[in-house]
């Protein structure tokens, strides 16, 4: 402790004062310093923004990492200038933008709570794994690559019936294009390699169960699917690469269901008033459409479920 009175002690206590002042300013710069990734005229983009930029990079080549952070370090300068002019040009006050910004925050914090409730989702156990996993052998321990044709047709009652037994008479694709073209049915043709994991779950099975050279019909919304295995590949994928695989997609299903069942439970317990023009009653639940081979349909989570390929 520091005793003494008059001029001097308080000198030496301003003195004390004035060097902890110093002490703590160089020490906030130098944490600052740490932390800035880059100033832009006055102001500074932080090496956390940077990251975020990022996204996660664990088990990346340190090269990459730093080449990518200097990508987006350079995207987030740009748009640093852009935000710096917009504000000179006080766009911030156009009513417009300012409603786009409340939406923004709106959405960010809207899906923030809904991936923090998946986040909360319990991990699957190895009991579940293992169940899923050896449930599913068409994914794994006896998945094949195939190489498919496919007709998706807009048909009438009537027209499927007739097509559905040109398929059991075992017609070639080729016939029933023909066919197809002479009755002025539309339809579309796609043809490719398809692995099971990049069809949605529930047509997985159906696929496993055709050999080579078999024809199957899908029920579509307007029409109906018909998919021909030209051949397939045997491309079973090892126990530990599917284990891992079923973890991700449990996690993913499991998260997703829990943030649908708040969603719901949220709307439930509100009370939700449509007012004026918006005044409607509630409508029921819309059915969702049967599973096809390709095309929107076929982006569902189960996509999630990406085991390694192995080409033919």
């Amino acid at each position: 402790m520091i005793h003494g009175t008059g001029t001097g002690a308080v000198m030496g206590a301003r003195a004390a004062a004035l060097l902890l002042i110093a002490v703590l300013a160089s020490c906030g710069e130098s944490k600052t310093a740490t932390q800035v990734a880059a100033r832009v005229n006055s102001r500074e983009i932080t090496v956390h923004q940077v990251n975020d930029a990022v996204g996660a990079v664990d088990g990346r080549d340190p090269a990459q990492v730093k080449k990518v952070s200097n990508q987006a370090l350079d995207r987030l300068i740009d748009q640093e200038l852009l935000v710096q002019k917009a504000m000179a040009a006080k766009l911030d006050r156009d009513p417009r933008i300012v409603s786009a910004m409340e939406n923004a925050r709106r959405q960010v914090l809207a899906r923030a709570y809904l991936e923090s409730v998946a986040r909360a989702v319990p991990p699957p156990s190895p009991e579940d794994v293992a169940k899923f996993r050896d449930g599913h052998p068409e994914l794994f321990s006896d998945r094949r690559v195939y190489q498919l044709q496919e007709l998706q047709i807009r048909a009438t009652s009537e027209q499927r019936k007739q097509i559905a037994a040109k398929i059991a008479a075992k017609v070639s694709m080729v016939d029933l294009v023909k066919w197809l073209k002479s009755e002025n049915i539309q339809f579309t043709a796609n043809e490719g390699v398809r692995a099971p994991e990049s069809v949605p779950l529930a047509l997985a099975p159906k696929l496993a169960a055709l050999s080579d050279g078999d024809t199957a019909q899908l029920e579509a919304p307007g029409g109906m699917t018909v998919i021909h295995l030209v051949k397939s590949e045997r491309a079973p994928v090892a126990e530990a690469a599917a284990t891992t695989a079923v973890e991700k997609y449990l996690v993913n299903t499991r998260g997703k269901e829990a943030a649908e069942a708040e969603m719901k439970a949220l709307q439930a317990s509100a009370r939700i008033e449509y007012v004026g023009t918006f005044a409607r009653a509630k409508s029921p639940d819309t059915a969702e459409p049967a599973l096809q081979l390709s095309g929107p349909a076929a982006a569902t989570a189960q996509n999630v479920l990406q085991p390694p390929a192995t080409q033919p």
